[in-house]
């Protein structure tokens, strides 16, 4: 049985914002390097997050932060595609 598509699993913007984030980026810096408004990133972050492929970190650390509950919050995250995000996005 063929193994599905793992580029069915996100939208064109998803990919955009996943090829973003292998390392740990501040969302303000994440905004300015891929071209989308504030409204389709958030979207594509919220969907990420929902689906366990980008996670909230520290700068520092590496170590995981509260999942943000509203739109201030996710602006003010720095975020970081999971394990599970980056097999998901390279699985063929």
């Amino acid at each position: 049985m063929p193994k599905p598509n793992a580029a069915a699993t996100f939208t064109d913007t998803e990919l955009d914002v996943m090829d973003e984030l292998y390392f740990i980026k501040p969302y303000s810096q994440l905004a300015q390097e891929v071209s989308l408004g504030a409204e389709e990133l958030n979207q594509a972050l919220w969907s990420l997050i929902q689906k366990g492929f980008v996670r909230t970190a520290s700068l520092q650390d590496g170590q995981p932060h509260q999942l943000p509950t509203n739109e201030a919050e996710l602006m003010a995250c720095n975020l970081l595609a999971t394990k599970e995000g980056l097999l998901a996005l390279h699985s063929a």
